[in-house]
């Protein structure tokens, strides 16, 4: 059966960026829109997961484009969103998902390794948010999600880095949700436990015990994305700013 969100009503156009929709919650933020009749900008980093999602859109009864690109790389986005904002005139909902997972204690765990999951867990946020907010400011009109993790404020051990991005996920929505109300753009931090999703797939730590207790984390949770990403996009229709949970 087929779900009407609010956000449907409140944006006719349906124009939605996705990133990291190759699986896990972007993947099924992808089908439930795509069962509203939205139009979606694509990205993931792994182009076969990609266009298995784009099939699965069609399926849906959705449309849309995909950019195969790393969050990361600023030039790469830039021209996926002028790219996506030429072909459609503009955007409605901004769901900046794509990040990973990885474990290490501070001191052992690599400045290299560091430097890699802030750029793609923070820095991609912020890139998503640069390309796209003069658009909706221009627009006055759209909303952005972004998707961080309890782990910004209920700080496991060994997984420091992952921890400090998904804070500064929480930081810039908190500020954003400000600085864009007068604008009529929507801003909402969603805050899960761990999710059942491949997220630690491109983990870079070598600790075997510590790679295995992260992935027991997420492969023992109770909750998948099919679960709790209508609750999503129900929440964020009604202008939730922060969605933890369970």
């Amino acid at each position: 059966m087929k779900t009407k969100f609010k956000f449907s009503s409140k944006f006719p156009h349906k124009r939605a960026f996705v990133t990291g929709a190759g699986s896990g919650f972007g993947q099924q933020f992808a089908l439930d829109l795509a069962g509203d009749g939205w139009h979606l900008g694509l990205t993931d980093l792994n182009a076969s997961a990609l266009e298995t999602t784009a099939r699965l859109v069609a399926g849906a009864g959705g449309s849309s484009e995909t950019f195969a690109f790393d969050v990361s790389d600023e030039s790469a986005y830039q021209q996926a969103a002028q790219s996506f904002l030429r072909n459609n005139g503009g955007i409605d909902l901004l769901i900046n998902n794509a990040g990973v997972g990885d474990s290490g204690r501070v001191g052992d765990y690599s400045l290299t390794n560091w430097r890699w999951l802030l750029d793609i867990n923070l820095l991609g946020v912020i890139h998503g948010c640069h390309f796209f907010i003069p658009q909706m400011r221009k627009q006055q009109s759209g909303h952005i999600i972004n998707i961080a993790s309890a782990a910004a404020f209920a700080s496991m051990p060994t997984m420091a880095a992952y921890n400090v991005s998904k804070a500064g996920v929480v930081a810039l929505s908190e500020t954003l949700s400000c600085e864009l109300a007068h604008h009529k753009v929507g801003v909402t931090a969603v805050m899960p436990e761990f999710v059942r999703t491949n997220i630690m797939q491109y983990s870079r730590n070598r600790d075997a015990d510590l790679d295995e207790m992260a992935r027991l984390y997420v492969n023992t949770s109770g909750l998948t994305p099919e679960m709790v990403v209508p609750m999503i996009l129900q929440k964020a229709a009604r202008g939730t700013h922060s969605i933890v949970f369970p």
